[in-house]
């Protein structure tokens, strides 16, 4: 349950589950930036643990919870007299699963697996995508973490005892990784010692097109067709005007139905249908009836109605001799003429004849991906030490910058950075190299450059400032820098259409360079009419000399980008679904912006309302 923690005119924080904001409206956020759990670091003070996957109506039963064996990389001395264990930052549970429906609890960022941890980032950047809007974009800030049990992470190849009570979980069927042993880890292509790549996994799983079905597994709806194809029925039922409907109610006119059956004489069979789909009933028709004797009985897996539907629209893309009965079944209105040329139709199929009515195959179950803009590297200039002896000591992490659509709101003035002070933009000239030619000629390679001194260069995908410390019991606050940056380049400074939510752009005065190489290389008896680029007359007289006048570009106001009635432009709206203390909140605060945040943890609610006070009284000293 999600419980509203703090408000005011420009900030809101919320106390609850962030794969369900439902405070937030279908794109209504410009920018999100946030930094969630990494992968086997840490656990989060307060109560983090959720329920992932499996059945929402399902009663649970939880098996015994999963335990992780050694030590953290962070521990010093465990379990001797100078042991620095802090109880609150660190957790040996890796969660459960529930015996009845697979379902995992636990804290997001201590799954068992990558995989897991993956699917899970995924599920969370599905409702993201709902609230943002198409013109937004995402700053992911994601580290990265090693495969071993003695590590950071909970994982097998650590140590004997990490795969202690694995054998248990794979004999249920509910744990998501066949590992019990380091060979068949090596297998699965994660050795100890390796990085997982945690920041390429999730950026390769969000590039793909989602699948919206409830069938999850296309191997499950692969097999699903093919016994839909080689020992399933599809049939439309009619009901007749003037039956009785079995409540008293007496139909006024024909009304059809769709049903699917699957029969085999063996029970696992249909048993699978039902377990990949949930739905149906099963029945059996004994060996001996009134109209046949059987050598075996028959099951019949039987879904009915919207049940039906659902599946066939899932099956539809693996079918192969059914698919036009298919349309049939999904097209097939609930009355009227089309209705009752659907039904002739899928009985003239069944019994080799033509069909007289067609319906357009149904609209496909994949949504579009995310698209991965850039993979921005975070550099910090001082990294936590680490006690390794044969790698280099990490000292970045990477920030995926995510949109919905190929055009996104950017506001590439709002961060531009000073140029480098290099031999290539440092001054007016460009000094490359040179080479001597016939008649004392340099082949152009030591030419003027207008370095734009007064613009800046467009923003690089590697960003240098440090980490910063925080007096707080929170382990990764990242500095106001970062959150700065993101808030800048992806929202308005203006702000945003009050009626539509399209934010206002720059209106630019923009005065080009004048630097001319071909009257430059005429002055010095370079340009010939031969070479084809000689200049005019006027251009040389009116060259300004050497250096030119470099290009200016200024803001001079702001305009709206939609076809909205003008009025007043607000704050545009900036997201962290995982707030911790609060400081993209602070910084968009700071910046004029709407923030809302999220967080589990009401001790982290708690931390970023007091410190937004605190550094909001200190920004009025």
């Amino acid at each position: 349950m999600t419980v509203k923690f703090y408000h005011d005119n420009l900030t809101s924080i919320y106390c609850g589950d962030c794969r369900r904001m439902v405070e937030l409206a279908d794109e209504s956020v410009h920018c999100i930036a946030t930094s969630p759990p990494y992968w086997g670091l840490r656990k989060y003070k307060g109560s983090q643990e959720l329920i992932w996957g499996g059945d929402k109506e399902c009663e649970h039963e939880w098996a015994a919870e999963m335990v992780k064996r050694g030590h953290h990389s962070g521990e010093t001395n465990p379990g001797k007299e100078y042991y620095t264990k802090d109880a609150e930052q660190w957790s040996n549970s890796r969660g459960c699963y529930c015996q009845k429906c697979g379902a995992w609890k636990g804290a997001f960022g201590l799954e068992p697996t990558p995989e897991m941890y993956v699917q899970h980032t995924v599920e969370i950047l599905r409702e993201i995508r709902r609230v943002l809007r198409e013109d937004g974009v995402v700053f992911w800030n994601i580290g990265d973490s090693y495969a071993t049990g003695k590590g950071t992470c909970f994982n097998p190849g650590g140590g004997k005892g990490s795969f202690s009570g694995h054998g248990d979980r794979k004999d249920a069927g509910v744990y998501p990784l066949d590992r019990g042993n380091i060979s068949m880890l090596k297998a699965k292509g994660l050795k100890p010692k390796d990085l997982c790549l945690i920041p390429f996994r999730i950026a390769i799983a969000l590039q793909k097109p989602y699948y919206t079905g409830k069938i999850k597994e296309e191997k499950d709806r692969i097999w699903l067709a093919s016994m839909i194809d080689g020992e399933g029925c599809l049939f439309i039922h009619k009901r007749k005007i003037g039956q009785d409907n079995g409540s008293g109610y007496k139909r006024k006119s024909d009304t059809y139905g769709a049903g699917l059956e699957v029969a085999n004489t063996h029970k696992s069979i249909v048993d699978k249908c039902q377990r990949i789909t949930g739905v149906g009933s099963i029945c059996c028709v004994e060996r001996e009836t009134k109209h046949k004797a059987r050598n075996l009985p028959l099951y019949r897996w039987n879904v009915r109605s919207n049940e039906c539907r659902w599946i066939i629209r899932e099956v539809y893309p693996h079918l192969v001799g059914k698919q036009h009965e298919a349309r049939l079944l999904l097209g097939c209105p609930s009355s009227g003429s089309d209705a009752d040329k659907a039904h002739v139709s899928l009985m003239d199929l069944h019994n080799g004849k033509e069909a007289c009515i067609d319906f357009p195959p149904p609209e496909t179950m994949y949504e579009p991906g995310w698209y991965v803009r850039s993979v921005i590297i975070w550099s910090k200039n001082n990294p936590m030490p680490e006690s390794v002896k044969d790698r280099p000591t990490n000292a970045y992490e990477f920030i995926l910058m995510l949109t919905k659509s190929r055009k996104y709101y950017w506001d590439i003035d709002a961060v531009r950075e000073d140029y480098s002070p290099t031999v290539r933009w440092g001054g007016d000239k460009y000094n490359g190299a040179t080479k001597d030619y016939p008649n004392n000629e340099d082949a152009g390679l030591a030419r003027e450059r207008s370095c734009y001194p007064n613009t800046g260069r467009n923003l690089r995908d590697v960003w240098t400032f440090p980490t910063r410390p925080c007096p707080e019991a929170h382990f990764a606050v990242f500095p106001e820098k970062l959150p700065e940056t993101c808030i800048k380049a992806a929202t308005s400074e203006k702000g945003c259409c009050p009626k539509c939510g399209a934010p206002w752009a720059r209106v630019l005065d923009k005065k080009p360079s004048q630097f001319n190489i071909r009257v430059r290389d005429a002055k010095v008896g370079r340009a010939t009419p031969e070479e084809g680029y000689k200049p005019t007359e006027e251009e040389i007289d009116q060259y300004p000399g050497n250096p030119p006048d470099m290009r200016e570009r200024r803001t001079i106001g702001w305009r709206p980008t939609c076809h909205c009635e003008q009025s007043e432009a607000i704050p545009c709206t900036v997201l962290d679904p995982f707030c911790g203390t609060g400081t993209t909140l602070w910084v968009a605060k700071k910046l004029g912006r709407r923030a809302t945040g999220y967080d589990i943890s009401e001790a982290y609610c708690q931390l970023a309302v007091e410190r937004n006070r605190q550094m909001a009284m200190e920004l009025t000293k």
